[in-house]
C-alpha cells in the first residue's frame, strides 16, 4: 500500500501526458517534478468518476493518487479512452509512494476536500463538491471528457447566484435571460 493509505495508478508511456490532458479537469502542463496537481476525471455527462492528486514519477510516467476503493473503477474508465494512446495504465497501490503531503480523512474534510469512493462515483458534478473553488478544475485548458457540462454549470451558476431576490424572496428572472438560466444539465 502507498505511504498514505491511498490508491495509486500509474500511467506510463510517451503519450501519457497528452492522453491524460484530454481526460481530466486540471491542466497537467502545470505539473513539474517539484509539485503535484489535483483534478478529477468525469463521465461525458460531467459527473465525477474519481478525484486524484497527480505527480511525475519520471519523464514518461504520471502517478495518480486516489481513494483506494475507486482504483479499479478509475483504471477501467481511463482504459476505455486509452486504446489509441501509447500509455499503459496499472495499479501500483502496493508501492511505497506519496504524491502529496499526507492528509488524514479529517484533514481532508477540514480543508473542504471531498473524496469520491466506490459508493459515490458518478453521482456529483464537480461544482457540487466545490472542486471549482479548490482549483481541481482549469477553465482555460481546453476540452476534456465532461468539460461542456462542467463549464456550463460553472458559468450559469455564477449568473444564477447573482440574481436579485424580490421582496417575497422569489427569484427574479427577466424574460431575456430565462432560457439560459433554465438550461438542464
Amino acid at each position: 500500500m502507498s505511504d498514505t493509505n491511498r490508491g495509486l495508478i500509474e500511467l506510463r508511456g510517451e503519450d501519457s501526458l497528452k492522453f491524460l490532458q484530454g481526460q481530466v479537469s486540471c491542466d497537467l502542463h502545470q505539473l513539474s517534478d517539484d509539485n503535484f496537481i489535483r483534478g478529477c476525471h468525469c463521465t461525458p455527462k460531467g459527473r465525477v468518476i474519481f478525484l486524484f492528486s497527480a505527480g511525475l514519477k519520471d519523464s514518461d510516467c504520471i502517478v495518480l493518487e486516489t481513494h483506494p476503493s475507486i482504483v479499479d473503477t478509475a483504471i477501467s474508465s481511463l482504459k476505455k479512452y486509452a486504446v489509441f494512446s501509447k500509455t499503459k495504465i496499472t495499479d501500483i497501490s502496493d508501492q511505497k509512494l506519496s504524491i502529496e503531503p499526507e492528509l488524514s480523512d479529517l484533514d481532508r474534510l477540514k480543508a473542504g476536500i471531498a473524496d469520491i469512493t466506490s459508493g459515490t462515483t458518478d453521482q456529483f458534478i464537480p461544482q457540487m463538491l466545490n472542486l471549482d473553488l479548490l482549483n481541481f478544475i482549469s477553465f482555460k485548458k481546453g476540452c476534456y471528457t465532461g468539460q461542456e457540462v462542467v463549464a456550463r454549470a460553472h458559468y450559469l451558476s455564477c449568473l444564477i447566484s447573482a440574481l436579485p431576490i424580490t421582496e417575497k424572496n422569489e427569484w427574479y428572472i427577466s424574460e431575456a435571460n430565462f432560457t439560459a438560466k433554465t438550461t438542464k444539465f
